[in-house]
């Protein structure tokens, strides 16, 4: 992106530079890209008297962009400060057009965005939300819904001015995050980006524009899966429903962005013209929002007390994510300071002194790295770059939560025309390196193929297997919302949590096989088909505890120790009860611990493992052998599981997968607990 202007003055707190938040840190963020040379429009002067601790102003001259930046200095949600923020922004637009005129104001585009790494924003403010329950505070909760969707509607508007609104989407966005976005002409979003509208696992519904702006995109059934099954999707899956209208690679997001606008910078009024257009056809009426809204509070007032401790709980995991954020940049920072010959713009020195830290001086020396602004871990494994691709973090079909296949047969995007409706034919949706999609597996893997027909099948397939993901759905989404889950995606983790993380792997993987041998044994004829692929399974998972063990090794930890450890209690209750259900039970609740660990592996594993190797500076893909194959496998695995779940003749043996799913979800939640 060319530089921009910096509008805003921000309200600090004494020390220079930085925001203290509510336990006393001070969270840090870079200046932004300031070309001295570039002059602020006198028609943009009175940005410059407003007073916004929650948002960064920027404009780019170039293409007429306002930039808005979200800086979540207390939490990653919509307080009432970024609230307030947000509507000064707005009123200030409005009266810069009407002082100006609109041949006289450069502003085109309102773009909103996140400083904050790897979060757009996370939604309502639950943790006010608490406080207004137990106070019965119904006329607060009235005000807040209410504020909410005034700015929401004024962006959806433009602001009933000759603008275009974008959201750049580069990291979750989640319940009021995701109706914010939507709110907007034009959404891009980066692979790994996560959605959703988790509020019905805690009784409520998105209140404030979600119905709405996704039944205008999307159509009602979209929003009806969206907001009844609580699901957590990637962007890629969103893009295929329409609700994501250009998809970038991890880390382009400004790069995707700038090419729309370079390349239909001649034809913003047609375009600023037919969204117009859109909204007239299929209008979002402030009356339709508010009446939802209003049902909202409804229902958030009757809202039980089971209901408002998981509220609070998932308040609680995203600040622990958010305070982990703090503690890392404050490392960085302070790793500056050390060294006075480090200046502000040498991340790599500063990032070095905190590997040094975690991997000591010994083992730091023999890894190399590089920790700069804009670097990824696209290279981190010689033997499989693409399970660790970054590019490769939004491809799964099977991600949080189910919605289905995100590509048709011939690999292309079901929407694949919708950017270049919206781009025009120069604009299309970007894609990974053709070379890179079409890697071959890892030769030590050997794909498995289930071609066995079931002696009797029992009816269509999809609608089986949606009926099972709907029964799982709440248990999947509880389990992802666990503190522990969020920072692993998020952060990555220490050398020592690594470890940990692995020793306990080390016991599911090891008894995976035996369990589904166990439940092989108790197969008669009548359910040979089972048996088969049980077997096609254990000859195919067999040996791949020895993968865990040599990555301890590489991460420096004892292997011999962790084959005589004890697993911890979730660990130790997921492996009994999964003997006891495959010895005792019904033999095919074993596919219900197939698919819990499947679908983590297919999800997780290739993120996980790039977030820690770069965290811990390992660009060689040592450690990471058993979560770089599986990532890529597993998903061919779950694919797979959701064929097979057909073979399933008799309601009590869906039952029994389903029971048993849910108690495995349960109990790998309550593994990342972390509270």
């Amino acid at each position: 992106m060319l530089s921009r202007i910096s509008l805003a003055k921000v309200a600090r707190s004494p020390v220079v530079g930085g925001v203290e938040t509510r336990h006393g840190s001070v969270l840090k963020f870079p200046e932004p890209s300031i070309d001295e040379n570039l002059h602020v429009p006198d028609s943009l002067d009175s940005f410059r008297d407003l007073s916004l601790p929650e948002l960064d102003l920027e404009f780019d001259p170039h293409y007429g962009a306002l930039w808005c930046l979200k800086r979540h200095t207390l939490r990653p949600n919509f307080t009432q400060a970024l609230i307030d923020n947000i509507k000064a922004v707005q009123k200030c637009t409005r009266e810069a057009f009407l002082s100006a005129g609109p041949e006289g104001m450069p502003i085109k585009y309102m773009i909103w965005a996140s400083k904050k790494k790897n979060i757009f924003n996370l939604g309502g403010d639950l943790i006010h939300f608490v406080e207004l329950l137990n106070e019965r505070d119904r006329a607060g909760l009235e005000s807040y819904a209410r504020a909410c969707v005034d700015i929401c509607f004024a962006n959806y508007t433009n602001l009933d001015l000759p603008i275009l609104t974008i959201a750049l989407v580069q990291g979750d966005a989640l319940g009021g995050g995701l109706e914010s976005a939507l709110s907007n002409d034009i959404i891009i979003a980066e692979r790994s980006a996560q959605f959703g509208f988790p509020e019905i696992l805690f009784g409520l519904f998105p209140g404030m524009g979600a119905y709405s702006f996704v039944a205008r995109r999307a159509g009602s059934k979209a929003a009806d899966d969206l907001i009844f099954s609580g699901r957590i999707l990637r962007a890629e899956q969103l893009y295929d429903l329409g609700l994501i209208d250009i998809l970038a690679p991890d880390g382009d997001g400004e790069k995707e962005l700038d090419t729309y606008l370079r390349r239909n910078k001649t034809k913003f009024n047609a375009h600023q013209a037919l969204f117009e257009t859109r909204r007239r056809i299929n209008p979002v009426s402030s009356q339709e929002m508010y009446r939802i809204a209003e049902r909202w509070v409804d229902v958030a007032m009757d809202l039980t007390e089971r209901d408002i401790k998981k509220m609070r709980r998932l308040a609680n995991a995203q600040m622990k994510r958010v305070e982990k954020i703090q503690q890392e940049t404050a490392e960085l920072e302070a790793s500056r300071s050390l060294d006075p010959t480090v200046n502000s713009g040498d991340w790599t020195v500063a990032a070095k002194t905190v590997k040094d830290s975690l991997l000591g001086k010994e083992a730091s020396s023999i890894v190399n790295f590089d920790f700069s602004p804009g670097s990824d871990a696209r290279k981190l494994s010689p033997t499989n770059p693409k399970n660790l691709s970054n590019e490769k973090f939004g491809e799964s079909d099977n991600d949080v939560s189910y919605t289905g296949e995100s590509e048709n047969s011939t690999g292309e995007s079901k929407s694949s025309e919708r950017t270049a409706q919206l781009s025009s034919q120069d604009n299309v949706r970007p894609s990974p390196d053709k070379s890179e999609a079409e890697e071959p597996a890892p030769k030590t893997v050997k794909p498995r193929v289930r071609s066995m027909k079931p002696a009797g099948l029992r009816g269509d397939d999809t609608i089986i297997y949606t009926r099972f993901m709907e029964e799982v759905a709440e248990a999947r989404a509880a389990a992802t919302l666990q503190p522990g889950v969020e920072r692993m995606l998020s952060e990555g983790l220490s050398r020592e949590d690594y470890l940990r993380f692995l020793e306990q792997l080390y016991h599911v993987v090891w008894h995976f096989c035996p369990t589904m041998a166990t439940a092989a044994a108790r197969c008669g004829d009548e359910n040979r088909e089972l048996r088969y692929a049980l077997y096609e399974s254990i000859a195919d998972e067999k040996g791949h505890e020895m993968w865990v063990l040599e990555d301890i090794a590489a991460i420096g930890g004892d292997p011999e120790a962790v084959k005589i450890s004890t697993p911890e209690v979730p660990v130790r209750a997921m492996i009994g009860h999964n003997y006891y259900m495959a010895g005792n039970q019904n033999p095919w609740s074993v596919m219900g611990m197939v698919h819990v660990l499947e679908e983590i592996s297919a999800n997780y594993s290739s993120r996980v493992a790039a977030m820690v190797a770069k965290r811990l500076g390992i660009t060689d893909g040592q450690g990471f052998h058993f979560l770089g194959s599986h990532g890529s496998l597993d998903e061919e695995h779950a694919g797979e599981f959701k064929k097979f779940i057909q073979h399933a003749c008799l309601d009590a043996d869906l039952k029994a997968i389903t029971d048993s799913a849910k108690v495995n979800y349960a109990l790998f939640g309550a593994l990342f607990k972390d509270e």
